[in-house]
């Protein structure tokens, strides 16, 4: 359908496929259908599953199963407790002191007439009390007590707004939670037999109704007005099943028939993310921020992690764009993308989203684009094509490969071309034709080219770089070359001319050409963070009136960095984090635009950053020790704190002195770039390098005390706080005090058996000696 225009549909139009992670019902080995998510102040994720609470620490999944493997169809969390609701049962997850999982049922606060109440389709917390929504009772339960509510009818659906608690009674209307009461809202006989999928508080004490059908309403103390909806077929034919909202005033709809749809505070249609983007099922019951830029899908075959609205949005293959990008440039408001493979046309749009289409006449490798005077040039492999907006035209050029191009500043009838050997002159004369001038400067494989103020044109060669200086008529006034002599080394790259200073991308980092000693210098605006060993620059573009974005890799990591300049000189204001850009591959072209969005290409897609849509995410996220294995035995396991307390200390026997630390961080957003390190004090000499490992072996530890100790970090370079886990190994028993004090006995009985043996024996050779003496006295 069409979708009419909004102040915020400009900004969203031309946004690529968001970040989504799809989860098989096998990889969490689970069921299909999942009903609902919660997540604990840990950052564990819960879902409510078919078969049972399935849980999940950004590494592994777990399954805690509910009495008689009944499903979990409702989840929340508040007293630091997730609450289930399930088929004829309530309660929540208790760990012990191991670690372990297990379900503490509410039911025994329930008179046994109430027991069979059936599903429990919504457990909604307001505060510390938690409502458990079924259609025969409403059960609130406060930490001490259970008060019951009981419908005429059947509850149909209940909901949260702010501090307020809502339920639709069947063919009665919309009430609300008053004390110990449950009081009609004016009008609230409108909604007896409407579904009601979100409300939400707004100004003035009213409220947003979302309802699944009819549209959107607002809720006062007056009464109930419709509010005005935009696209109605698609609001009416979507089927949405819940509401949520999100920061900013945007309002993200689960559908069942269109899956992920993001609207406005308006109700324009913003985004729609289903299997054409690659959502696994567009079937989505429930949806959950996680407060790190990322909503959670609770789908009819299993899950998904959309990271919406996002900054990061990515084109490829499946939006029609395929190849290598090798240029960009935006002309009569559309975004051409030029390939190995040719030229692509981005088309605009939310339902069906924008996506790219290539142009008919080139199947070559366009190299350089150019708009000039209201027409677009195209260098390709092949030569140069003027594209009209239906069909590509070859211009005869004599047979070359054009690679770099670049309008005259000061001659708008001039196009340079740039080839594999030469510099061309191309005119664009008035009748709409053009007229190629001939080869200008025979320069070798032409890299970049630029115009100054000065009449001058600089060509980026693998020769080194030239300065063409040339008259009104075309021809060549005054050739410089600049090679190793004049600061230009060899594989030189892009050229810039922006404030009127010529920049070079070079293998040391980023030169300026001086004036006055004719020759090109070491930029030191960006505290040299480019002239390390193992940079490599790869392209460099203008954003405005001091601003410039930077792209290259750095050992083989790639960054994209925003300077902008003031008085003091460039500051790094902005970056895009490594890890979205190796999703695109090697990076090639970035390409600034006026709005602030900056297109970055690389040889497996194009992304598209989009600054005011960034979310602050400067939060800690947290690691957790979430196992302790010992000699194959589990010691510890479950929902461990992120640090152990002052007096807890495990103790194992010596025999038990090989453990296996199991850890993980709860952050969603880069689960593939999440690093750790680990410190075992009292053996460790230092913390060991960041690894991607979520686990460290110890075997054979001696006696003694020792606190293992672990951090992680993000793809965005951010640290988690540091979990800790201490324990003790008690010696062998023949290393024990009381074995110490067996030695001590045992050789002290040696001695003095010792002793007592040869005082045996001293005296017997006196009893001897006497009697030889005594012998020999009788015989004299």
């Amino acid at each position: 359908p069409a979708f009419s225009q909004s102040p915020q549909i400009d900004l969203w139009s031309e946004a690529g496929a968001p970040e989504i992670r799809n989860f098989r019902p096998a990889d969490y080995e689970g069921g299909g259908l999942n009903y609902a998510i919660a997540q604990d102040s840990l950052g564990l994720i819960y879902v409510a599953n078919e078969s049972g609470v399935m849980v999940y620490d950004g590494v592994q999944w777990e399954r805690i199963r509910l009495p008689e493997n009944s499903a979990a169809h409702s989840l929340c969390y508040t007293q630091g407790k997730i609450f289930v609701g399930g088929y004829n049962q309530i309660g929540y997850l208790h760990s012990d002191t191991t670690g372990g999982w297990r379900f503490v049922s509410l039911n025994t606060h329930l008179p046994d007439s109430l027991h069979n109440f059936k599903s429990v389709g919504e457990a909604i917390a307001v505060g510390d009390t938690v409502y458990f929504r079924s259609y025969y009772a409403l059960f609130r339960w406060d930490g001490r007590r259970m008060r019951i509510f009981k419908p005429r009818t059947l509850f149909f659906n209940a909901h949260r707004a702010g501090k307020s608690f809502f339920v639709t009674e069947w063919k009665v209307g919309l009430k609300r939670v008053v004390g110990d009461s449950l009081q009609m809202v004016p009008q609230g006989d409108l909604f007896a037999r409407r579904t009601i999928a979100g409300i939400f508080p707004r100004r003035g004490g009213s409220r947003e109704v979302i309802t699944r059908f009819e549209g959107r309403y607002r809720m006062a103390a007056r009464g109930i007005q419709p509010l005005p909806i935009h696209d109605k077929d698609f609001w009416h034919n979507s089927l949405i099943y819940r509401a949520v909202e999100l920061p900013d005033g945007y309002v993200a709809l689960a559908t069942h028939r269109r899956g992920l749809v993001i609207a406005d505070s308006g109700g324009h249609i913003l985004q729609v993310v289903d299997r054409a983007v690659g959502l696994r099922d567009h079937t989505v019951n429930f949806i959950h921020p996680d407060g790190q830029g990322g909503l959670w899908l609770a789908l009819s075959n299993g899950l998904a992690r959309v990271e919406i609205p996002s900054a990061f949005t990515g084109f490829g293959f499946r939006s029609g764009l395929d190849g290598t990008i090798l240029s960009m440039i935006r002309h009569k408001n559309t975004l051409y993308v030029g390939t190995n493979l040719g030229v692509y046309q981005l088309h605009p749009g939310i339902n069906p989203q924008a996506r790219f289409e290539k142009i008919p006449g080139i199947r070559t490798a366009a190299y350089a684009l150019a708009s000039h005077r209201g027409r677009l040039f195209i260098g390709t492999h092949r030569g140069l094509y003027q594209f009209d907006g239906k069909a590509a035209r070859l211009i005869p050029i004599e047979g070359a490969s054009v690679t770099a191009m670049t309008p005259s500043r000061r001659h708008p009838e001039r196009l340079f071309l740039g080839t594999y050997q030469d510099v061309r002159l191309l005119e664009i004369l008035g009748t709409g034709r053009e007229r190629y001038s001939g080869m200008l400067h025979r320069a070798g494989y032409v890299r970049d080219m630029v115009e100054t103020d000065d009449d001058a044109l600089w060509v980026s060669s693998r020769r080194g770089v030239y300065r063409i200086v040339y008259d009104a008529e075309g021809d060549e006034v005054q050739l410089t070359h600049f090679d190793s002599t004049r600061g230009v080394l060899p594989e030189n790259g892009k050229l810039l001319y922006w404030n009127g200073t010529l920049r070079l991308l070079a293998p040391d980092g980023i030169r300026i050409f001086d004036r006055q000693a004719e020759r090109f210098i070491p930029d030191t605006s960006f505290q040299d963070r480019y002239a390390s060993p193992g940079s490599q620059l790869v392209d460099i573009a203008a954003a405005g009136q001091g601003n410039l974005w930077i792209i290259g890799t750095r050992n083989n990591r790639p960054f994209c960095h925003y300077w902008k300049w003031n008085d003091e000189g460039a500051t790094l204001v902005d970056s895009i984090p490594a890890y979205r850009l190796k999703k695109i591959g090697l990076i090639r072209v970035v390409y600034p635009e006026a709005d602030g969005v900056v297109w970055v290409g690389g040889n497996e897609g194009l992304l598209r950053y989009q600054p005011t849509l960034r979310q602050a995410t400067e939060q800690s996220f947290p690691v957790l020790i979430r196992r302790v294995v010992v000699r194959d035995s589990l010691h510890l396991s479950g929902t461990l704190a992120t640090t152990d307390p002052a007096d807890t200390l495990a103790t194992f026997p010596y025999a038990l002195n090989h453990l296996r630390f199991h850890f993980a961080a709860t952050d969603y957003r880069s689960p593939e770039a999440l690093r750790y390190r680990y410190y075992l004090e009292g053996y460790d000499r230092e913390w060991s390098g960041w690894s991607a490992e979520t686990y460290r072996d110890y075997t054979g530890l001696p006696p003694g005390r020792y606190r293992f100790r672990v951090q992680a970090r993000n793809g965005e370079g951010r640290l988690s706080g540091i979990a800790t886990f201490s324990f003790r190994i008690l010696p062998p028993w023949y290393l024990t005090w009381w074995a110490y004090g067996a030695y001590m006995v045992v050789g002290i009985l040696l001695i003095l058996g010792f002793i007592h043996w040869r005082v045996r024996r001293l005296e017997q050779k006196t009893r001897q000696l006497e009697a030889v003496v005594a012998e020999r006295t009788a015989t004299i």
